[in-house]
């Protein structure tokens, strides 16, 4: 027989559900004096819980296919069944109603994986992974500096183009998986109505987790470049203090513009959130691929943000000058030189290809005809009547 092992939660807890043919048995965690597992049988899922000392002591509860609750423990003659189906929202079963949750999503998990060919806790762990990635590119460290702080451009990669070319691709694994609690232990939900076809979701997985470790490689190799630039004896100062180098008018347009993306990032994952931050967005983590790509051109594809990305520019542009000038005045010895002279080649090839971009967009905007009448307004009736996310 061949086994399939897939990781599922359990009480905020990871837990491992071997597959055999079409059985499933969940090992459950040790939770106080209890040890337990789920498994199914031809007219349900169970979840039992044995005493570790005595093992006569046992509770058992079973969601049934029908959508009932059957229950029993030592103490009973024989087991007891719900009136009505079982309602996650609204479970009104008693002291049962956290087990039967538990159960519940445990369940939907599986159903998950079968619908989607990944463990439904992978994609959401990605989705963490993609947003705290996404947010860092922008320069935040914080839910909470989002909301109510500015951008560290300093801390960011200082290449605003690329990330914007990143979060233009965002995929919307939300509307599939997401995060749920129960009582105060976090879970994983699974809308299983919208699971689209397996090997097409597996598809959009696997794009997304190489595009995820891809731009992840890039950040890493960025930042290493900032930090070795910022050494005492090159220039520690390259790049940072954007807020006080340049126009106030300059910063706010670019800071504002930024905010908008960093809170888009947030209403895509709003599950994801402590309960005061989602609260003070628009809640965005059901919107489908199309939705997710028009709500991002709405701040991506516009003349502000041509504008936002030339601010940046032209103060990498002043920095690199800056740059130019220290290194004529005071580099000397060898070792120093070499590593100075591969850092100008760098520099001097990325201010090329900020230029280009400056004039790719402005030619996009201003001269090609980009979208076809139909397009431009199925995206006007788009904006008209759909909520803009990440606006304050």
């Amino acid at each position: 027989m061949v086994e399939e092992k897939i990781m599922v939660t359990y009480q905020g807890k990871y837990a491992e559900a071997v597959k055999t043919d079409t059985n499933y048995n969940v090992k459950l965690p040790v939770l106080g004096n209890k040890y337990g597992s789920i498994y199914n049988t031809s007219d349900g899922w169970v979840l039992e819980e044995i005493d570790k000392v005595d093992q006569k002591y046992f509770s058992r509860i079973k969601l049934r296919n029908d959508g009932k609750i059957e229950y029993e423990t030592d103490t009973m003659e024989k087991p007891t069944i719900s009136d009505n189906k079982f309602n996650p929202e609204n479970p009104n079963i008693g002291e049962l109603s956290e087990k039967a949750l538990n159960l519940f999503y445990v369940v939907k998990q599986i159903a998950g994986y079968e619908k989607l060919g990944v463990p439904p806790i992978a994609v959401l762990q990605l989705r963490y992974k993609i947003l705290a990635l996404s947010l860092n590119m922008l320069g935040y460290q914080s839910v909470g500096q989002i909301i109510s702080g500015e951008p560290s451009p300093e801390k960011s990669i200082m290449d605003l183009n690329h990330a914007v070319q990143f979060i233009e691709q965002y995929p919307a694994l939300a509307q599939y998986v997401t995060k749920v609690v129960i009582g105060k232990t976090p879970s994983v939900d699974v809308s299983l109505s919208k699971c689209a076809d397996k090997s097409a979701f597996m598809e959009q997985f696997e794009e997304a987790q190489k595009a995820f470790f891809l731009e992840k490689s890039y950040h890493s190799e960025r930042s290493e470049f900032l930090e070795n630039i910022r050494e005492p004896l090159i220039k520690p100062d390259f790049c940072i203090g954007m807020r006080e180098n340049i126009d106030p008018r300059d910063w706010g347009t670019y800071s504002q513009t930024v905010k908008r993306l960093g809170k888009l990032l947030l209403s895509f994952n709003s599950d994801l959130l402590p309960p005061v931050e989602r609260m003070r967005i628009i809640q965005g983590a059901h919107l489908s691929q199309d939705d997710v790509e028009h709500q991002v051109s709405l701040i991506t594809q516009t003349a502000e943000m041509d504008e936002v990305l030339g601010i940046e520019s032209y103060y990498f542009f002043r920095e690199h000058e800056k740059f130019e000038e220290k290194m004529q005045r005071e580099v000397n010895n060898e070792s120093t030189s070499k590593l100075v002279k591969r850092f100008r080649v760098q520099l001097n090839s990325e201010e090329e290809e900020r230029k280009k971009a400056i004039q790719r967009r402005d030619y996009f905007r201003k001269v090609y005809p980009y979208s076809s009448k139909e397009e431009r307004e199925k995206n006007k009736k788009k904006k008209d009547d759909a909520p803009i996310f990440g606006e304050d």
